[in-house]
């Protein structure tokens, strides 16, 4: 643990013998100011929020007392270890009884002392930040309690897949809290994703608040026959369920096959959804979860569906690499697509998610395929189309700058200039010339 210290001493020759007295940066301390008084120190510490202050009980100004008793019931308050002369007993103890750490005499100043004082220190402030952090997690988990128990369990679950760092203590307390019964060394996540083509962008927000639940109710009743689940929403149009068996069987991931194809079933009868599953699944691994969601996700991401519409990640690694592999030429076909759809719509307000959506990918992944396939980003993609296409119409068209830019998907003028001459090496007006001179001397 590193601490900064501020030295609040009048006189020259003591302030310079604490700083050479100890390799201050090998004991992992850092000397961050120099006071003269007492009112300088108050305003150094008010600045620097030192861990540690070296003072003086009598200076000028305002004596080192006086600097420990405006910080007592301050709201920051750093430790103070006093250095004082044979003559200060009485100011020495007064300064220990307003909760000075401890006080080293002037005479007697050596470097073991020095490093006994604060290797002591450091472990008062160890355990002081260690009781802090503990009352900091204690008091997370108490205001989580006091909102609705689904949304703490699906803020739980959302840190623990973004590989939030959180201490065994504090997972096991969250669990017990949430009353979350899954088994975190055998657990299953699947991913629930409701197509475009099921019409849910022209559904009004209340009603599909309803549809939500209901699948969500769905979901959850056939999870819970067999197993610990829950159940919370993802993306738009996505899904997440936990689950982890009630009982362990030698036939888990077919009871879990037989489960995701009842969820399909039944969203098709009775809220005529059409949904692909996909599985993930983590067994005696370290962090299950986020394993069993990534590995959800890679599954989801490939669109490798059998005719059921679902698709499960066994515990074999290579069967989803050999997937990827079997699938490249479809992402050739659907990047081409891409490209065909940017090309013809390069003059509207394209997104990552529209393009990724026409092409029948997610975003994130749809974002690092095109990346690998294209040699190039998206959004460099789009630009790059969308200023040939400008260069085009600078030497057919009778348009003014500002409408070209308009024509070309820029809303921006000023933005399509900064491209155009990024991308060319010149302005647009610049550009017009060339290319008339061009035609003139051709």
């Amino acid at each position: 643990m590193e601490i900064s210290i501020v030295i609040a001493e009048d006189e020259l020759i003591t302030r310079i013998e604490l700083l050479r007295l100890l390799d201050w940066e090998a004991h992992d301390c850092r000397i961050v100011g120099e006071a003269h008084n007492g009112q300088e120190a108050i305003s150094l510490i008010e600045k620097l929020h030192p861990e540690l202050v070296i003072t003086d009980v009598q200076m000028p100004v305002m004596s080192g007392l006086n600097v420990i008793k405006h910080f007592k019931e301050a709201d920051y308050r750093p430790e103070f270890l006093i250095v004082s002369g044979f003559d200060d007993y009485e100011l020495v103890r007064e300064g220990l009884t307003l909760g000075a750490y401890d006080y080293l005499l002037k005479m007697d100043l050596n470097e073991k002392k020095l490093i006994n004082t604060i290797r002591s220190l450091k472990e008062r402030l160890l355990a002081i930040q260690s009781r802090k952090t503990e009352e900091k997690t204690r008091e997370i988990v108490e205001r989580r309690l006091r909102r609705n128990i689904n949304d703490l369990r699906r803020d739980f679950f959302a840190d623990i897949i973004k590989g939030y760092p959180m201490t065994d203590i504090v997972l096991k307390e969250e669990m017990r809290f949430l009353d979350i019964r899954l088994n975190m060394s055998n657990v299953c996540c699947l991913i629930l994703n409701i197509g475009a083509g099921n019409g849910l962008e022209d559904i009004p927000y209340e009603q599909l608040v309803h549809l939500n639940y209901a699948v969500r109710m769905i979901i959850d009743d056939i999870l819970t026959e067999e197993h610990h689940a829950y159940v919370f929403e993802g993306r738009p149009n996505e899904f997440i369920a936990l689950a982890s068996p009630v009982k362990e069987n030698s036939d888990e991931l077919a009871c879990l096959l037989s489960t995701a194809k009842r969820i399909v079933e039944m969203l098709r009868i009775y809220l005529n959804l059409s949904v692909k599953v996909s599985l993930g699944w983590c067994k005696n691994e370290e962090k299950c979860i986020e394993s069993a969601h990534k590995r959800a996700e890679k599954a989801l991401d490939s669109r490798l569906f059998n005719t059921d519409h679902i698709l499960i990640w066994t515990d074999i690694p290579e069967y989803i690499d050999m997937s990827f592999e079997q699938d490249n030429q479809i992402c050739d076909v659907r990047i081409t697509r891409a490209k065909e759809y940017i090309q013809n719509n390069f003059d509207k307000n394209l997104s990552l998610s529209l393009v990724a959506e026409v092409c029948g990918f997610n975003s994130s992944y749809f974002s690092s395929l095109f990346a690998r396939h294209v040699n190039m980003t998206f959004s460099e993609y789009i630009n790059q189309v969308r200023i040939e296409n400008a260069k085009r119409l600078l030497r057919e068209a009778e348009c003014k700058v500002y409408e070209i830019a308009g024509l070309c998907g820029y809303k921006d003028t000023a933005y399509f200039f900064r491209v155009f001459k990024k991308l060319t090496g010149q302005s647009p007006g610049e550009y017009c010339k060339k290319a008339a001179q061009h035609v003139l001397y051709r």
